[in-house]
Order: C-alpha cells, then sequence, then structure tokens
C-alpha cells in the first residue's frame, strides 16, 4: 500500500509462489507465509513465481491511515516545537 499524493493506493502489488492448481485459479504463497486464492497466469505452474494485485483488509488500511496520521501529527509537533513565538 502506498500513499500517492495524499491518498492511500487500494491496491497492493504482491509476489507469491504458485503451490496448488484449481482450475483456472492458483494459490500463491507470499514472502510473508499468507496464502492468497489469485487467477493463474497464462503459462504459470506449480512452483512458478507470480506477481498479483489484490486490495488490502480493511484492518491494514486503518493501520496504515492511523501511521500516516502519527507521522504527520509528530512532524508538525517538531516544526512548531523549534518555531519561537513572541
Amino acid at each position: 500500500m502506498s500513499w500517492k499524493g495524499g491518498d492511500i493506493s487500494m491496491i497492493k502489488k504482491d509476489k507469491g509462489i504458485i503451490t496448488s492448481i484449481q482450475g483456472k485459479k492458483a494459490i500463491a504463497m507470499t514472502k510473508s507465509g499468507e496464502f492468497i486464492r489469485v487467477s493463474l497466469p497464462q503459462g504459470a505452474d506449480i512452483g512458478s513465481e507470480v506477481e498479483f494485485s489484490r486490495k488490502p483488509s480493511l484492518s491494514s488500511l486503518i493501520e496504515d491511515i492511523i501511521l500516516k496520521i502519527q507521522t504527520t501529527l509528530a512532524s508538525a509537533t517538531k516544526i512548531t516545537r523549534k518555531t519561537k513565538i513572541f
């Protein structure tokens, strides 16, 4: 997930290794050990590394928003403390 111009990109690009195939779908394991159901890319087989896009979960989206707000507030606080008011 990334911030672009103040907005959160809803699509997350990821990679994984195909562990099983079920028709036109496949199960891919990500580096973090998550198993994700993805569309089977043409020519891909078990053991192939594939790239896919997915929407983040609501909880991870909220965590990212809170982190961005905290970072912004911390930066604003540092600037305010450095500014002398007469």
